[in-house]
């Protein structure tokens, strides 16, 4: 994203395309639903986790089966990058 926005100043031209700006407005917002969902789910398994630790389902938990999850997370420093965006 901050290169695409370093090329948009680059070319002051290129930002008054509404094409551009559609674009632009687009990927903020896929950025900003991901980063919501990688959240949101981050906190439903520390509930979860939580919820299986502490009385009574410490004790019920393991009876039927259940085990904490995993939280989000990239392992990967190429998972991190951000994807390159060319504009041809």
């Amino acid at each position: 994203m901050r290169s695409l926005f370093a090329v948009a100043e680059a070319y002051p031209q290129l930002q008054a395309i509404q094409e551009f700006k559609d674009l632009s407005s687009n990927l903020s917002e896929t950025e900003d639903t991901l980063q919501y969902a990688r959240r949101y789910y981050n906190a439903q398994v520390r509930d979860y986790n939580t919820a299986i630790a502490t009385f009574p389902g410490v004790v019920l938990a393991p009876l039927l089966g259940f085990s904490a999850y995993q939280f989000f997370e990239l392992d990967a420093p190429a998972d991190r990058d951000v994807p390159e965006v060319e504009l041809t």
